[in-house]
């Protein structure tokens, strides 16, 4: 298409559609970035964090209590004092003992609804649950034994029963004393929340270990078994092992891009994890997009009646220039034609400029038609003259050559009458000079009538010029 054969209202319009077109696109691409970079910003600054906090700080304010509930029940002074053998009777504890111990536990069970309370003697092997009536012994090379070996203050575990209920196991022992506390409570409040709990539309959380290794998830087949590095990467389960508050990674997943956050749990040693696809954080940032695309296009297409309205509004007086002055060139050329004058812009002015350019030329018109007809007057007037004059120059021609014919014949008669009459020569020789006055007049008259002739000849030829 060239541009150059398009009209000014084309141009206009195109001109005016092209920059809506391209202001709006520009205004919505640059929001919508915006929009992107804020809701980005906004999630992983604010919102993922602050859930994955409230989460943490939620388990770990009651892992907290059971571990403080351990650690006294570890360092009790009256069950320390039980759980050692009687020196005098050289025997094990009294039922008395058993019964002191039991209710203590029983105690503690109730204050902490807990589903099982223990103490046990680590050098012994002695151990008393509140479910008990007595005492009983450890195996040996058990997990009892393992854990007193290990020296570890503090130890925490999960298990899953298999009627599918999830337990929280916590112990303390006191490495230079004889006591080790455990507890036991049920997760399953927590793995319900767990496995209810989303972010956007299938966004989860689940706890692993210090090692990335899963713990509590919704899929109970990775349980122990998939990791945080067998799951995404090594690079991203590096990142989100760190021991912070708030760390996340992004990983590419079968094509689809997803976000994973962790937040490390101090009391458990564990870090509650969140996932959620990265597509569905900007979804309703999407749907949003669509709209405004779509009011967009609706805006764009009001704006563009309005500017070939402008358009039409703008070259409909340049038109009406065009036609009047393709009237004056290939019409009749009627100078009567005036353009009409609507408001006070440019365009107005221009048309004000034309109509005052051709009043005065049909004013100028005016007057070369009415001296052209006073000169045509006047013409006609001189012709008519000229006519007369030459009627009358012809008539006395006529005239002059009768003359002249008689005064040839006279001079004839006077050559017969001198041979036969010579007494009459004075009155011959007077009539002779009579005659030659007379041909002096003729000729002089002669002269006058072919100068008069020549007057009305030049006067003729302007005329017809």
């Amino acid at each position: 298409m060239n541009i150059k054969q398009l009209t000014i209202k084309q141009k206009l319009a195109f001109s005016f559609i092209f920059a809506i077109l391209i202001s709006t696109s520009l205004v919505g691409f640059v929001s919508q970035r915006q929009a992107h970079h804020v809701i980005e910003q906004r999630l992983l600054k604010s919102e993922l964090p602050a859930t994955l906090m409230q989460f943490n700080r939620s388990i770990d304010k009651e892992i907290s209590i059971l571990l403080a509930a351990a650690e006294q029940l570890g360092n009790s002074r009256l069950l320390t004092e039980q759980i050692q053998p009687n020196p005098i009777a050289n025997q094990d504890l009294s039922v008395n003992q058993d019964t002191v111990i039991l209710d203590e536990l029983k105690a503690v069970k109730q204050q902490y609804q807990l589903i099982d309370a223990s103490i046990a003697n680590r050098h012994t092997g002695t151990y008393w649950m509140d479910s008990f009536t007595e005492s009983r012994q450890h195996r040996e090379n058990g997990w009892f034994t393992k854990l007193v070996a290990s020296g570890q203050e503090k130890s925490l575990s999960v298990y899953r029963e298999d009627s599918g209920e999830v337990k929280l196991f916590l112990n303390y022992q006191r490495p230079h004393g004889r006591s080790l506390a455990g507890l036991s409570k049920s997760m399953n409040g927590m793995v319900s929340f767990i496995n209810q709990f989303t972010l956007e539309q299938t966004g989860f959380i689940y706890l692993v270990d210090n090692q990335g290794t899963f713990r509590l998830h919704k899929n109970t087949q990775k349980l122990g078994k998939a990791t945080l590095q067998s799951e995404y990467s090594a690079s991203a389960s590096q990142q989100l092992l760190n021991k912070t508050d708030f760390n996340f990674a992004t990983v590419d997943r079968d094509g689809k891009e997803i976000l994973i956050a962790t937040s490390y749990i101090p009391s458990m040693d564990w870090f509650v994890v969140a996932e959620v696809p990265h597509q569905e954080i900007f979804s309703e940032l999407d749907k949003a997009t669509q709209q405004i695309m779509i009011w967009t296009l609706v805006i764009a297409a009001l704006f563009a009646l309005v500017a070939l309205w402008l358009a039409n509004s703008i070259t409909r007086p340049i038109s009406n220039l065009a036609a009047t002055f393709k009237d004056l060139g290939e019409g009749e050329g009627d100078l009567r034609h005036r353009i009409d004058v609507e408001g006070k812009d440019e365009i107005a002015q221009l048309s004000q400029g034309f109509n005052g350019f051709i009043s005065k030329i049909h004013l100028s018109v005016r007057e070369v038609a009415e001296t052209g007809n006073a000169l045509r007057s006047a013409a006609e007037a001189v012709a008519s003259q000229a006519q007369l004059t030459l009627d009358n120059s012809h008539s006395q021609r006529d005239r002059t050559i009768q003359v002249v014919t008689a005064i040839n014949q006279m001079g004839a008669t006077v050559n017969e009458i001198a041979g036969n009459a010579a007494q009459a020569a004075d009155a011959a020789q007077n009539a002779e000079s009579e005659t030659q006055n007379g041909q002096t007049v003729v000729g002089q008259a002669r002269n006058t009538i072919n100068q008069l002739s020549n007057d009305v000849a030049n006067v003729s030829d302007v005329i017809a010029h």
